[in-house]
């Protein structure tokens, strides 16, 4: 399950559950942690020149 932006994913006070909010809607996964295998991560927003984070588009 792709995730596109880490803000949208809430994990519970006990850390067992996350919820990942898709974007534009008002749907939700529910995951739960003990059943994770593994994470892939993408980019980090970062440019490789530098280290800079991007601007954000006007």
């Amino acid at each position: 399950m792709p995730i596109e932006n880490p803000a949208l994913v809430v994990v519970s006070d006990t850390g067992r559950v996350a919820f990942a909010f898709k974007p534009h809607s008002d749907g939700f996964d529910v995951i739960d942690i003990l059943l994770v295998e593994s994470m892939e991560f993408g980019g980090n927003g970062h440019h490789r020149n530098g280290n800079k984070a991007r601007k954000p588009r006007r």
